[in-house]
């Protein structure tokens, strides 16, 4: 194989002196082949350290599996077989740009879609042709790895422990089938045969012609191509819409033919008695995808300073805080203080964050250190809090205005901008790690800073800050408007200059290039501040501007993310976000202790929430389905999950949807309409509204009216 698929000749082979290693077949292909083997002597296992912490890392990775899973060790080969094939698609440091070994082997980067968690509950289906009119369309079955031979999830049948491999799938991942039953006394196991179509074809609807991954990734890429539908909570009947698949896709059939037997157990690993309780659920299983994809690039961000120093990405880290130190220290934040006596220091922590591109690349590794706010007390280390942002609307109206007057569109940073604003208040903080301060003696009392400017975290750094950047505006020559106080705007004869400003991301518009260069040296000249050029990706929007003139602003990027997050990447395109005729009501709710559990581990709210910032921004399509599904937050049900999915379905084949500004003649256009007691549960009405500037529209909303 290594000499076939890779081109490479082995010289040498090195193994341990065990007795597979040792007999007159391998000696003779040894020979044959020119290749030297050479052993280690007996007990000697660090002669083969390569080989033999592998072995550790694999078998640390496979008890880890089998705890998790509640499983006995019986199953050690399988759970081993499984860690090696993921270890194979996780970045390493031992590769350049910590490629997985996967990515170094073949070229491409490893699809990761289809990966489930081992020893989880699944339903295979079973083909039409085996079975009978009344018999289950499922079996019942735990997972146990991965065929890159067949391309097929290998599963064990719950109920007789046959072994056999299948695409067509259907995961709960939060569920784990007791395995009390002893495997020494199971039937035997079968594996399963291959036709000549099914090998050729691409299962799961993926496209081999567009994919880069290899052929056995490509084809596993997803438990269910058409949707994410969990099995049913039933222990004891499959899921009855597991048959969602073409007869073509009935290929996979348990054939019975050839004996399976498992590995026996180690003799190192003494049995145990196991707890006979259901493992607790995975609580974050939609998040395992975004996870991969954001570990192939810089791995888990830490959550601590002591993780980040002891991380893969340790000098970027290090570089990060200091250089957030360094700026604290220009900025003269604070002085090194004794505590006085009856005042209270509040703590602090560090946030770390990778910054990425509009293509996803990693633009810069960013720390930043914050004050524990939650501690503060009203009163005495705070007062007033509010501090306005620029609404979505004036941002498309200011985009719209760059389209029709040809204005030039930049966009600007205010690095560390919370530190920008003086404190009223006297606030002391203990010092933060990676800070070297001399602490003082017990007797003088510790050493804390007194802060002199406002830092993340506050409860009043961002009124400081607004407060600090509107004067300064102000003071430029700029007028603030009066319907949105973010928006500021100059005009001199007929030279014409905007800026929004949400927190600390700045958009520029002006038809003037010296009065664009003459306001960012004024910001520079006050503000610590990142010129970031033309305007291509600000808060999670991309924009487009053509040779003409015209500006298309979407969210393809945010959206691909959001879909792989919620497992929905993979799913079938509708052309609707809503079924025609659908009315989503309260008797819809969770009313048996059942059906609560069953929603338990639902991410319900988190995925209302991404589909309101898609809406808010550059989706007024899925404006009216969003509302309806947002009225159930407290007591979600199947059917209103289902419509959540349904969104999302929608949105997978419209990702590509925006809103575009041309340059025309100047024109408003409004509409309003509303339904008439659409709510099932109170009967009140549903209104809605657009406005278009230009033939492109700038504001929008959808909601249940109050009587």
């Amino acid at each position: 194989m290594v000499k076939t698929q890779f081109g490479a000749s082995i010289k040498t082979l090195r193994t341990d002196n065990g007795g597979e290693y040792k007999n007159a077949k391998l000696a003779a292909f040894c020979s044959d082949q020119g290749i030297q083997h050479r052993l280690t002597p007996p007990y000697t296992p660090e002669l083969n350290g390569l080989a033999e912490r592998m072995n550790r890392t694999l078998v640390e990775s496979a008890r880890c599996m089998l705890q998790h899973a509640n499983l006995p060790h019986e199953y050690w080969g399988e759970a081993v077989m499984c860690a090696n094939y993921i270890r194979e698609r996780l970045p390493t440091q031992a590769y350049e740009m910590k490629k997985s070994p996967f990515e170094v082997c073949t070229g491409s980067k490893p699809n990761v879609g289809h990966l489930r968690v081992f020893g989880c509950e699944a339903y295979a289906h079973v083909p039409k042709a085996k079975r009978q009119k009344f018999d289950a369309k499922a079996v019942r079955c735990r997972l146990l790895g991965y065929d890159v031979f067949n391309q097929g999830y290998r599963l064990e049948e719950v109920a007789t422990h046959h072994v056999f491999v299948s695409r067509d799938v259907k995961f709960n991942e939060t569920r784990f089938p007791d395995a009390s039953a002893d495997p020494k006394e199971t039937r035997e196991s079968y594996d399963v045969t291959l036709s000549p179509d099914v090998t050729s074809s691409t299962p799961y609807g993926s496209s081999a012609a567009t994919d880069n991954d290899a052929t056995d990734d490509a084809s596993m890429d997803s438990g269910s191509s058409d949707e994410v539908d969990e099995a049913t909570r039933d222990e004891s009947a499959p899921p009855a819409d597991a048959d969602q698949h073409d007869e073509a896709d009935d290929e996979y059939v348990p054939s019975g033919s050839k004996r399976h037997d498992r590995s026996p157990s180690l003799e190192e690993l003494t049995s145990q008695r196991r707890s006979k309780r259901q493992t607790t659920p995975t609580r974050r299983w939609w998040e395992a995808a975004h996870f991969a994809h954001v570990a192939a690039s810089v791995g888990e961000l830490p959550t601590t300073y002591r993780q980040a120093m002891e991380s893969d990405n340790m000098s970027e880290w290090m570089k990060a805080c200091e250089s957030e130190l360094e700026s604290l220290r220009e900025n003269e934040t604070w002085d090194v203080v004794k505590l006085l006596e009856g005042r209270k220091a509040i703590g602090s922590k560090w946030v770390f964050k990778v910054k990425e591109k509009a293509d996803g690349s990693i633009d810069k590794f960013k720390a930043r250190l914050v004050a524990k706010g939650f501690s503060q007390q009203y009163g005495v280390d705070y007062e007033e809090t509010f501090a306005p942002v620029a609404k979505f609307a004036s941002i498309r109206i200011l985009l719209s205005l760059a389209a029709q007057y040809s204005l030039d569109l930049q966009q600007m940073d205010v690095k560390t901008a919370f530190l920008n604003g003086t404190l009223d208040e006297e606030i002391y903080m203990k010092i933060p790690e990676g800070l070297d301060v001399n602490n003082g003696d017990s007797k003088s009392g510790p050493l804390v800073l007194r802060l002199k400017k406002s830092l993340y975290g506050l409860k009043q750094a961002p009124r400081l800050w607004n407060k600090t950047f509107d004067d300064f505006m102000l003071s430029n020559g700029f007028n603030k408007s009066e319907a949105d106080h973010c928006i500021y705007s100059k005009r001199t004869d007929d030279d014409l200059m905007f800026i929004s400003l949400y927190v600390d991301d700045l958009i520029m518009a002006s038809n003037c290039p010296r009065l664009m260069k003459a306001t960012k040296n004024a910001l520079h000249g006050r503000f610590k501040m990142s010129d970031l050029g033309s305007l291509q990706y600000c808060l999670g929007i991309q924009v487009e501007r053509s040779t003409s003139g015209s500006v298309f602003i979407h969210q393809q990027k945010f959206l691909q993310s959001v879909l792989v997050k919620f497992r929905m990447e993979h799913c079938k395109p509708v052309k609707t976000p809503q079924e025609p005729g659908q009315r989503l009501s309260k008797t819809m709710s969770p009313v048996t202790e059942e059906e609560h559990l069953d929603m338990e581990s639902v991410p319900y709210r988190s995925a209302v929430g991404c589909l309101m910032y898609l809406m808010v921004a550059t989706r007024p399509d899925i404006a009216t389905a969003v509302g309806a599904a947002s009225q159930f937050l407290e007591r979600p049900g199947r059917q209103h999950w289902n419509a959540v999915k349904r969104i999302f379905q929608y949105l997978q084949g419209t990702q590509d949807f925006g809103i575009h500004y041309e340059r025309v003649e100047r024109s408003v256009c409004g509409y309003s309409d509303a339904d008439w007691a659409g709510d099932v549960d109170t009967r009140h009405s549903t209104s809605g509204y657009c406005f278009l500037l230009n033939n492109g529209i700038v504001s929008w909303k959808s909601h249940k009216q109050r009587t």
